[in-house]
């Protein structure tokens, strides 16, 4: 299958060319994925295309801080509310695109949505997720799909930097600091591994827990950084140089990004 895919916001689309959407609308074929899972409805896009479909509009959004206990200093830094709008449209100038997709039913009870799909009778309000678990998967199956890919961590300053009632999230964190040198050296030269370790940051998850992060937590938590808190624009840069060719004599380092909130 050939094509090229672009992100646009959905926004844009309908309020530049609201009328054209309607007369092309033989030539757009729109999908949504409602839950996260981009690349299953990459495949399923790229599939419509290799079966005369121009032009794509894959769309996809989770809201999973609904079901994120923001007290779970284990779940909660790592999840929260996305959503993108991609157009893939026919190239045939373009590469073969190949997809690996496989499951075969084993470590579901690793991580369950509350009554996700009536998959479980689970009381419990909030997700469940044993990290451990999902963290031999990340460095089992994963990286035997994709050929000469950058993979990137996230841990965080507090596994360097000594924060009260942090003890489970700062061990859990600077396991991934240590496991990222052994594990760039075990899939060196095929793979490179890094780790980033952002501060506090400032995101729509965070922002819609003003119950729990209201404005006096914040002011404190402001006073901790000497750059301020950080915001999402601060930290995607670095992570599109680690994914990117820019980075390829980089691998098995944990990169700080935190506004000085170590010093």
């Amino acid at each position: 299958m050939k094509a090229k895919f672009k992100n646009i916001s959905i926004k844009a689309i309908f309020s530049t060319i609201p009328n054209k959407i309607i007369n092309l609308k033989e030539q757009i074929n729109i999908f949504y994925d409602g839950d996260l899972k981009k690349y299953d409805g990459l495949f399923l896009s790229y599939t419509m295309i290799q079966n005369g479909a121009r032009n794509v509009l894959l769309c996809v959004g989770d809201t999973i801080s609904k079901i994120v206990n923001p007290l779970d200093s284990n779940t909660a830094p790592i999840f929260g509310d996305a959503g993108s709008t991609t157009l893939i449209s026919c190239d045939n100038t373009n590469k073969d695109s190949y997809f690996s997709l496989h499951a075969d039913g084993k470590g579901y009870e690793n991580l369950i949505y509350p009554n996700s799909a009536f998959r479980i009778d689970n009381k419990e309000k909030y997700l469940f997720m044993n990290g451990a678990e999902i963290f031999n998967f990340s460095i089992d199956k994963e990286p035997k799909s994709n050929n000469k890919a950058s993979f990137i961590w996230i841990s965080s300053n507090a596994s360097i930097k000594a924060q009260k009632g942090l003890a489970n999230y700062s061990a859990s964190k600077a396991g991934i600091n240590a496991a990222i040198k052994s594990i760039a050296l075990e899939v060196a030269p095929k793979y490179r591994i890094n780790a980033i370790s952002p501060g506090f940051v400032l995101t729509e998850m965070i922002e819609s827990w003003k119950s729990v992060y209201d404005k006096e937590y914040i002011s404190n938590i402001d006073m901790m950084y000497p750059l301020g808190i950080g915001k999402v624009e601060y930290i995607t840069p670095l992570v599109i140089f680690l994914l990117s060719k820019d980075s390829a004599y980089i691998t098995g380092q944990n990169i700080v990004i935190d506004g000085g909130g170590i010093l």
